[in-house]
């Protein structure tokens, strides 16, 4: 079964990071040349410092989307079940499903005549519909 990851999923996870990545760097030299702007008085450093909180800011908001968004697909599991049916008789018997059975298969005598017993349909159980959530 499937483990529910993909390639391109992953793909745009790194580059996700890693624009988040650029964008915290760019944020926090912009905030160093305002704060150096600001202790030597020299004009535009409102701008640096205005630049780096904003970047933090869109990169915080940026991780919280995807924290937010991040959606864990299960494997979905459904109750298979054999029926099995004598020949003789047509005695029935449901049980669970097995590896390698199949329909017209042979699977033992039949406890009320002795006959032989033949898996006449493999399926799931209805009820509650199998979902991702």
């Amino acid at each position: 079964m499937s483990t529910g990851k993909r390639k391109l999923g992953t793909g745009l996870f790194v580059l996700f990071l890693l624009a988040m990545a650029f964008l915290i760097v760019i944020s926090v030299s912009s905030l160093y040349f305002g704060y150096n702007g600001y202790i030597r008085e020299e004009e535009g450093y409102l701008i640096y410092l205005i630049t780096g909180v904003f970047g933090l800011m869109l990169a915080a908001y940026g991780a919280n989307q995807m924290r937010s968004h991040i959606v864990v697909i299960q494997p979905i599991e459904f109750n298979v079940v054999t029926l099995t049916e004598c020949e003789k008789c047509g005695f029935r018997n449901i049980r669970k499903f097995e590896s390698g059975d199949y329909v017209l298969k042979t699977h033992g005598d039949c406890p009320k005549c002795d006959g032989q017993m033949v898996i006449s349909s493999i399926y799931h159980e209805e009820g509650q519909t199998p979902g991702l959530f």
